[in-house]
């Protein structure tokens, strides 16, 4: 029979899987998740043995990661992992979410499965409640249960210190969509040591104007470009939604059957219908939390902005009327460029990179030390010209805001740090100069 088209694909559209020779390991999550009442749909079996699959007795991939809309059961197929993880692989796994409730619930979960199995809750020490977002799930120290004696797993909610104190070989980094580079650099340093460690990451399309999604967004590049023999990737998105030049028809049950492999089962058309018919003044956010829309920069320069235009330039600099002058600052604090956008005299937008220094002939400099002086240096050169000095005030350089405003402070020009969205918005302005 022919698949209706209100039911979830359960292929994903996307998947790459680096060489492997057992899923053994799959097999066993796959059957004692069922034994503990959990039965796992084809897509989580894809993602279950995506995961687990080894080659020459080594994890297949070291890093993991799989995309799929919200609601659809990823914790599914990350809670058979976990379950094998503790009584099978034994050692200690850590879970983390960004939120605390996320951890609560997965604790929970967890704990719910393994009491509906008299054989796998008899294996257990400790069933430690914790705090509210950290929790731990321990097993008897016993020579019988081998592998599994003293296994432990952990859930704790994410922090710039998170797994401090642990030393997992399996890190699952559930909602990756939230995931900044402090928080995986602590985890990294975590388990270091350990032979055989794993990262999987699970998450949802973000939205860049609030999530902290490079480490995320990373992952979705490595992994669809399919050239590292570590890394596992599988989405579930519909055709073209990571390029930036397709128009996805977001009431087409076809892109919803590829973002929702629940269609049909845990998620019902009729509830996707009523979310298509909220969000009529956000078709933006339904796109992207719904049918799992998420373009891709590519190589080709396709992106917010088109790359291969921008760097080719659309005219020479014209002298610039009104201007903000904008203080930006990189991820690792390791470098800073300051930027005049503005209008030139012909009204287009225009963007000009301002040296660190007077002649000098880089156009960034390192540390962010040299930047509040510079700052005043410019806003007195063209103070006929620049209305503001702008700052993310979510990013990288807000902390240089006291040092710039006191600089700045014999002059008539404000500070302003402007929300995410107003930089975001600002950025599509800058696309159409």
């Amino acid at each position: 029979l022919a698949r209706s088209p209100r039911t979830g694909r359960q292929q994903p559209r996307v998947l790459h899987r680096p060489k492997w020779d057992s899923e053994l390991a799959a097999e066993q999550a796959i059957a004692l998740a069922a034994a503990c009442g959990l039965i796992l749909a084809l897509w989580q079996q894809i993602v279950v043995r995506m995961v687990l699959a080894t080659r020459g007795g080594r994890w297949a991939a070291s890093e993991c990661g799989f995309l799929v809309a919200r609601q659809n059961g990823k914790g599914g197929a990350l809670e058979a992992i976990a379950l094998w993880s503790l009584f099978i692989a034994g050692g200690q796994t850590l879970w983390t979410a960004h939120e605390l409730k996320t951890t609560d619930e997965a604790y929970l979960r967890v704990v719910a499965l393994i009491k509906a199995n008299d054989e796998l809750a008899a294996m257990v020490e400790v069933w430690n409640g914790g705090l509210t977002g950290q929790h731990i799930i321990e097993l008897k120290s016993d020579p019988a249960l081998g592998p599994a004696s003293g296994a432990r797993l952990a859930f704790i909610a994410r922090s710039k210190s998170s797994g401090r104190g642990f030393s997992p070989t399996r890190i699952i980094l559930d909602e990756a969509q939230e995931l900044s580079i402090f928080t995986l650099r602590a985890l990294l340093y975590a388990t270091a040591a350990r032979k055989g460690r794993q990262l999987i990451y699970s998450g949802t399309v973000p939205d860049p104007a609030i999530n902290q999604c490079d480490v995320w967004t990373a992952v979705r590049d490595r992994g669809r470009k399919a050239e590292s023999g570590r890394l596992a990737w599988a989405e579930w998105t519909p055709k073209d939604s990571d390029d930036p030049q397709a128009v996805i028809d977001p009431e087409s049950w076809e892109n919803r059957a590829w973002a929702n492999p629940a269609l049909g089962t845990l998620i019902e058309a009729e509830t996707i219908d009523s979310e298509w018919e909220a969000a009529q003044a956000d078709i933006d956010g339904f796109l992207r939390e719904r049918i799992s829309v998420w373009p891709s920069l590519d190589d080709k320069g396709t992106g917010v902005l088109d790359v291969s235009a921008w760097m080719l330039g659309k005219g020479p600099l014209e002298s610039l009327v009104s201007a903000a002058l904008v203080v930006e600052v990189s991820q690792d604090r390791r470098h800073s460029l300051l930027l005049m956008v503005g209008r030139n005299e012909s009204g287009a937008v225009q963007v000009e990179v301002v040296a660190p220094e007077r002649g000098a002939a880089l156009r960034s400099a390192p540390g962010t030390d040299w930047v509040a002086d510079r700052v005043a240096e410019v806003v007195s050169e063209h103070s006929d010209v620049i209305e503001s000095v702008v700052i993310d005030s979510k990013g990288w350089a807000a902390k240089l805001a006291p040092s710039i405003e006191k600089a700045i402070s014999d002059h008539s020009v404000p500070l302003r740090q402007v929300t995410a969205e107003e930089f975001v918005a600002a950025c599509g302005e800058v696309d159409q100069m």
